[in-house]
């Protein structure tokens, strides 16, 4: 069924879409809600040295990086519910999954999909709800970096 069929209103005119697209228009001079705040400005990594907790250790998926994964990612990527196929649940599915294929590319912040949902640099922020502290941002780019690795 076509979206402009008589049962949905019809076709309009090009007085009413005249209408419509000065009303739109009307918006940058009076919002009709309030504006979301401008993103934060984004947080890169660079391979220049080993990712590495304050302890200097290495930086750990398990230890490190999983543990944000189970507290701000789960609830919409898990096994049962693997939002944008993505599951967040095992580093085998993190590396693996995803509807565009593998959302992090080890070594390779620019070109992971998460790191670009996480700093909002393709248009979209994850979570959606407010970005992460920044603090775990970083730990997750400086991950990816160091390789991505299982340890």
């Amino acid at each position: 069924m076509s979206p402009f069929e008589d049962i949905n209103g019809g076709e309009l005119s090009t007085d009413e879409i005249d209408a419509l697209v000065a009303f739109i228009r009307s918006w940058e001079a009076n919002p009709p809600a309030d504006l979301p705040p401008l993103a934060p400005p984004a947080i890169t990594a660079t391979p220049a040295a080993p990712a590495q907790q304050p302890s200097g250790t290495p930086l750990s998926f398990s230890e490190n990086v999983l543990p944000i994964f189970q507290a701000k990612c789960q609830v919409c990527h898990s096994s049962s519910n693997a939002l944008g196929g993505w599951d967040a649940t095992s580093y085998e599915s993190v590396m693996t999954s995803g509807d565009h294929g593998p959302v992090i590319v080890a070594g390779d912040v620019q070109n992971s999909l998460l790191a670009q949902f996480l700093q909002g640099t393709n248009g979209k922020f994850m979570p959606p709800l407010g970005a992460l502290p920044p603090e775990e941002i970083q730990a997750i780019l400086d991950w990816i970096v160091a390789g991505a690795k299982n340890n």
